[in-house]
């Protein structure tokens, strides 16, 4: 049975998306493709993304694109607060991401569920997205 702490977040969802991770580092060899963690004291964050980004890019383009799972309230009463793909940095997205979560959810099996079941549209659209990218300005 699976038991919610703030501890489980990261060993939940980090092997979850280091897959995710391969798999489009595998797509899209042209970008550097990493999974990250943080910590954010302003809302007691805890962020989990896989990032993408290029070498070097024009001005006017994104300098990267992640695919975030975020709890808040991590060392009280923890939250799924984000579920999305969203572009990073200035320049101008080639399209849009998405937002998987209307409302916070109290991280547990459902919360859990709810990425599970959401994590085909984020990584198609993350996948989407980086072609658009590539194709606008390769």
């Amino acid at each position: 049975m699976f038991e919610p702490s703030r501890n489980s977040f990261e060993a939940v969802c980090r092997p979850i998306l280091d897959e995710v991770a391969a798999r489009i580092g595998r797509k899209f060899p042209q970008f550097k493709v990493t999974v990250g963690s943080c910590l954010s004291s302003a809302n007691q964050g805890h962020l989990i993304s896989v990032d993408a980004v290029r070498a070097s890019v024009n001005p006017d383009e994104p300098n990267c694109l992640s695919l975030c799972v975020e709890i808040k309230d991590r060392d009280t009463s923890p939250k799924l607060c984000t579920l999305d793909v969203c572009w990073g940095g200035d320049g101008r997205p080639p399209c849009d991401g998405v937002d998987c979560i209307e409302k916070a959810l109290p991280w547990g099996a459902d919360a859990l569920e709810k990425v599970r079941e959401k994590l085909p549209t984020l990584e198609e659209t993350f996948v989407r997205c980086l072609s658009e990218w590539q194709r606008m300005y390769a």
